[in-house]
């Protein structure tokens, strides 16, 4: 269950990433698509062990219903 790093980087490396419709070139609108990209490579990897924060929460609430509060969680 790892990341098989020298296959992502060869999935990854000199691929383009289309410029952000808003035309912003820094910040949030810039960096979203880099991080979709690359989500999306290791998800193809590891699509039982990789989550996105509120996939992952989802899926351990899901899995634990008894679990209520602040406390237990």
């Amino acid at each position: 269950m790892n990341v098989n790093y020298i296959d992502l980087i060869k999935v990854v490396k000199g691929t383009s990433i289309p410029k952000p419709i808003s035309g912003t070139l820094s910040g949030h609108s810039a960096g979203e698509p880099f991080d979709k990209h690359v989500y999306d490579a290791i998800k193809k990897q590891l699509p039982e062990h990789t989550f996105r924060q509120y996939e992952y929460l989802n899926d351990l609430y899901s899995k634990n219903p008894n679990i209520i509060g602040f406390e237990a969680r």
